[in-house]
């Protein structure tokens, strides 16, 4: 049996599942794409704003020496933002259920930025992160992996 909290209980009363698509992955390094953000709403709603966040981490991890209590080796993880752009649909107000939630925004993978890299415990790693904040109503979101290639690596035709 699962057990969500009573906020997000309330908040889902209140609307429907968002859906969100990327004009295109994997992206590369100086690439613009467009985000296409979708929700139902089940009953009226105020909505203060719908945020996004385009975020670059880098995660590494630092072994340290032999540990003899416990026979185990020290680890350290460091994960640390080198990138981060946040933009708002606009779109805001009293959404009706015959409505939805809908709004498109444009974003680009700086040029200079480092494409997606993974290993244990060390990577590079772009996220978008999503917020929707309706009015008397706890805000939630979600969080999409987004895939970044090295420019050596075109699987896509030039337009």
């Amino acid at each position: 049996m699962v057990y969500l909290p009573i906020p997000l209980m309330r908040v889902q009363s209140q609307i429907g599942m968002s859906k969100v698509t990327l004009s295109v992955q994997p992206l590369y390094l100086g690439e613009t794409f467009q985000v296409q953000f979708v929700q139902p709403v089940k009953t009226s709603v105020t909505l203060n704003a719908v945020t996004f966040e385009l975020i670059c981490q880098e995660q590494v991890t630092y072994t340290g020496t032999f540990k003899s209590k416990n026979g185990q080796v020290s680890k350290s993880t460091k994960t640390k933002t080198v990138f981060s752009e946040k933009k708002a649909l606009a779109v805001s107000g009293t959404i009706d259920p015959r409505e939805k939630i809908r709004g498109e925004l444009e974003f680009t993978i700086p040029e200079d930025a480092m494409h997606t890299l993974g290993d244990s415990g060390t990577g590079i790693a772009w996220k978008l992160n999503v917020l929707t904040d309706i009015a008397n109503w706890p805000n939630h979101g979600g969080q999409i992996d987004v895939l970044v290639a090295p420019r050596s690596v075109r699987a896509r035709p030039e337009a």
